[in-house]
């Protein structure tokens, strides 16, 4: 074994052979032992010689040398040693034994890509895999406890099966007037808890969130029935790891300010009601504004007066949700307070272009905004100009406003997102050659004179890797894409409705350009053609989405198993003219990337 390794050691280092410069070839006749092994000079000459024979090379060797040698013969026979007190047990152990045996953080990694459910079948295949579930939180966390709706939970209620490892609780339509052991043990390691539509008093929630010190979400869309008075019902209550919290309404939202000492998200589902709803969500705010960062809220006029004058408020992101159109000078002076947002919403109530334009000029941080122009006429949303990080631009339009970009330009901006926009002639090409960054384009319901129009400006984007075309209007069906275009595209999405159908050649020709493409959604009236040409066409397409596609038929099924063989995802939904039979055959053919809603 040692002479294996000194062989093995003589070829690594860098030597320098000095008898075997002047000599073509050894003049020893070796029989087969070590000395024969022929070895390469790592030194000038290059030239073989014999492992271990001092006529070819031993002999010449340094003291200095030889103990380098020998300290790295000794490290690698200890290093073998070490191995093999790990091998001997592995070797003694079956094929399926040395399986398990594996190290639990390789383990994890290999989960990591697993589902909830197959996590499922996978914690109960043996003792081992379930402690390296239970043991990581990552892959706690894919897991759900849920009840069957309309169960009566009090304190004898015994869930038939709740998996202690669990980290998030969904329950909906269950009324709970009291919680026994299960909920105690099972709480402790929650990290989120949602209750939609459920029966519950806040008394009965309060002693629930007594044992989950480590929520990080909750999520309450429900309305509290039965006795809604607290008293001391929140003594021992502590969040104090919660940064996200949902509530339906903002009736009892002032009792979770002292709560929640770290929280970042709040978000109020419903309708605010002028008066106590306003000074609830104020109050509130106040008692967080420390902390928090993300506010989506529907707004009122009160509101934003009350939240302006939050000394120590510092938002990075807040979304208005509103009925009736703001003023603009409150909301301009609401900005200025809130310099430090980056992230803006104010889609659900109008505003015009110059009132944005004062907003772009206050918040030097944006980087996000989603806004909805109420401009009549031909329209230049100058506004982006104010806005030098902007990265995400939506801008929901009206059947009233032309649109036209002209030379205006943001050369940060990776995500365009038009609603409901009407493009003047060349309204958005001269605009998007300034866009060198750009990644995503997402066109909604807009209106364009023809298809070259759609295509054009789209062309010249090099860096453009997702489109979604959905339901938009096309008045003269000409033009298409022409060669060489969309070479880098990775992502596209399909919808066709009534004025902006693209026709099958016309589809053929556009997936023809796309040589990276791996997704694909398809929505609404897509026919089976369309299907075989995707099919067809896009040779690397690794996810396939197909939702509420009325027109798919099983021809639709039998060209996915024929030409989709390399899928690791497909999604079929609300397909009605699919057959029972059909999705019988895509989950033989696809038993572990399929997700089907039917």
């Amino acid at each position: 074994m040692r002479q294996r390794l000194l062989c093995f050691c003589l070829q690594t280092l860098p030597l320098q052979c000095q008898t075997v410069q002047n000599r073509d070839k050894c003049s020893k006749k070796h029989t087969q032992t070590m000395e024969s092994v022929q070895l390469i000079c790592r030194g000038p000459c290059g030239k073989p010689f014999h492992a271990l024979c001092d006529e070819c090379f031993l002999g010449s060797l340094t003291q200095k040398t030889l103990q380098s040698l020998t300290r790295r013969i000794d490290s690698i026979d200890e290093t073998l040693r070490n191995l093999s007190t790990l091998l001997v047990p592995l070797l003694a152990m079956t094929a399926q034994q040395r399986e398990l045996h594996l190290p639990t953080e390789l383990w994890e990694q290999i989960f990591q890509h697993l589902g909830g459910r197959q996590l499922a079948r996978v914690r109960a295949t043996c003792r081992r895999w379930r402690d390296v579930v239970d043991g990581c939180p990552r892959l706690a966390g894919k897991f759900v406890v849920k009840l069957p709706t309309d169960t009566l939970v009090d304190e004898h209620y015994e869930p038939g099966h709740v998996m202690g490892s669990a980290a998030r609780v969904a329950l909906e339509k269950v009324e709970i007037v009291g919680v026994g052991f299960w909920w105690r043990s099972l709480g402790e390691r929650l990290t989120s808890l949602s209750l939609n539509n459920c029966k519950l008093s806040l008394p009965i929630l309060l002693g629930m969130l007594k044992f989950t010190p480590n929520l990080k979400s909750l999520e309450l869309r429900t309305k509290f029935c039965f006795a809604t008075a607290v008293g001391d019902a929140s003594d021992g209550v502590k969040l104090t790891k919660l940064e996200e919290l949902t509530l339906l309404s903002a009736k009892n939202v002032t009792l979770f300010g002292p709560l929640c000492p770290r929280l970042k998200r709040f978000r109020i589902l419903a309708n605010l009601q002028r008066g106590d709803d306003d000074r609830n969500v104020a109050q509130f705010l106040q008692a967080v504004q420390h902390t928090v960062e993300d506010v989506d809220v529907y707004l009122t006029a009160d509101l934003l007066r009350y939240v302006t004058e939050i000394e120590q408020l510092q938002l990075k992101r807040i979304s208005f949700r509103c009925i009736s159109r703001l003023e603009e000078l409150p909301l301009v002076s609401f900005c200025q307070a809130q310099w430090s947002i980056e992230d803006l919403g104010i889609e659900r109530f109008g505003t015009t272009n110059a009132t944005l334009c004062l907003i772009g000029t206050s918040l030097p941080k944006l980087s996000r905004i989603t806004v909805r122009i109420t401009d009549d006429g031909t329209v230049l949303p100058s506004f982006v100009n104010t806005m030098p990080r902007l990265k995400h631009l939506k801008i929901n339009g009206n059947s009233k406003l032309f649109m036209t970009f002209g030379t205006l330009q943001s050369p940060t901006l990776t995500q365009l997102h038009l609603h409901d926009v009407r493009l003047a002639q060349n309204g958005l090409k001269p605009y998007l050659r300034k866009c060198p960054t750009i990644r995503a384009i997402i066109l909604e319901y807009c209106t364009f004179d023809n298809w070259s129009e759609v295509f054009g400006p789209l062309e010249q984007l090099p860096t453009l890797r997702h489109l979604e075309l959905v339901g938009i209007v096309v008045k003269n069906n000409i033009g298409g894409p022409t060669a060489g275009c969309f070479a880098g595209l990775r992502s596209l999405k399909l919808s066709y409705l009534a004025g902006g159908d693209m026709s099958h050649r016309m589809l053929a020709a556009l997936l023809g350009q796309c040589g990276q493409l791996e997704e694909v959604h398809l929505t609404d009236r897509v026919d089976d053609e369309m299907v075989r040409i995707v099919g067809g066409s896009v040779r690397g397409l690794r996810r396939l989405t197909m939702d509420r596609c009325v027109c798919l038929t099983d021809a639709s099924v039998e060209h996915v198993v024929k030409s989709c063989a390399k899928l690791e995802q497909l999604v079929v939904r609300d397909c009605m003219r699919i057959t029972r039979s059909g999705l019988s055959v895509l989950k033989r053919r696809f038993p572990t990337v399929l997700s089907v809603n039917d």
